[in-house]
């Protein structure tokens, strides 16, 4: 599935947001500047270039060699990130090497068998597992002016149904917590928006995997349906978002 996002690597660049500053602050608070930090799943570096600012010293891995490329291309002006071509299962792990481990919109990505047990060997002792993901707000204009029923026109119910921004906090969380290698879990979010041209907006939603594999049929139904909606509303949309840190100490 993630050769989805290898294949639009320009595109994803172009179009995927990165996190607001105060994401950067947080962490900082917690892990001081010059620590070892691994990645996983960098992208072209939207969250990968927030600490290369701060002075970590990183080594990402991103699976997507076109990713990979341009993210090189992105960072080139920081010598202390390293990338490396490789998924994180595929990956050959440096026991406690690490104070930090990373993961920015990519960990669900990661296999059930290594999310845990493999990031807490990484880490040295007391280091911190950090999962962060752009979501998008609760009760925003996505979810309401006529661009929900684009999507209940043109789209199954089963593929229709969303989770609150709490809720897939709460099933991270949870999963954090009973793999029993981690402890003091805290959430912070951190609220921000951009507006969106009509042809931005539909950029961005053909880098997400759940609309870039539509049938051409489906896409031109959703996308028509969601450019009317957008046209009416000044051609765009103040998209409305959160960046969600969850933090968790290595036992």
């Amino acid at each position: 599935m993630t050769d989805i996002f290898d294949e639009a690597a320009e595109l994803y660049d172009a179009i995927r947001p990165g996190y607001p500053e105060a994401v950067g602050d947080a962490i900082e608070a917690v892990i001081p500047r010059d620590s070892r930090v691994l990645e996983i799943g960098m992208g072209t570096g939207q969250a990968t270039i927030m600490l290369a600012r701060r002075g970590y010293n990183v080594l990402a891995l991103e699976p997507g060699a076109r990713l990979a490329a341009i993210a090189a291309k992105n960072l080139r002006e920081y010598p202390s990130v390293a990338i490396e071509n490789s998924t994180f299962e595929n990956w050959q792990v440096a026991p406690g090497k690490f104070d930090l481990v990373l993961s920015a919109t990519a960990f669900h990505w990661v296999s059930s068998e290594a999310r845990y047990v493999k990031t807490a060997q990484a880490l040295a002792q007391g280091g911190h597992l950090a999962l962060l993901w752009n979501m998008t707000a609760d009760y925003s204009f996505e979810e309401s002016g006529g661009i929900q029923s684009a999507y209940e026109r043109c789209l199954p119910p089963e593929d229709l149904k969303r989770r609150t921004v709490q809720e897939r906090t709460l099933g991270w969380t949870e999963a954090i917590a009973e793999s029993g290698l981690y402890e003091e879990c805290t959430v912070l979010q951190f609220p921000w928006s951009k507006w969106y041209s009509t042809e931005q907006y539909l950029m961005l939603l053909d880098t997400y995997s759940d609309h870039r594999p539509l049938p051409e049929e489906t896409k031109r139904c959703l996308y028509g349906g969601i450019a009317e909606v957008l046209a009416a509303n000044g051609g765009g949309l103040l998209k409305q978002n959160v960046a969600v840190l969850i933090l968790a100490r290595k036992k």
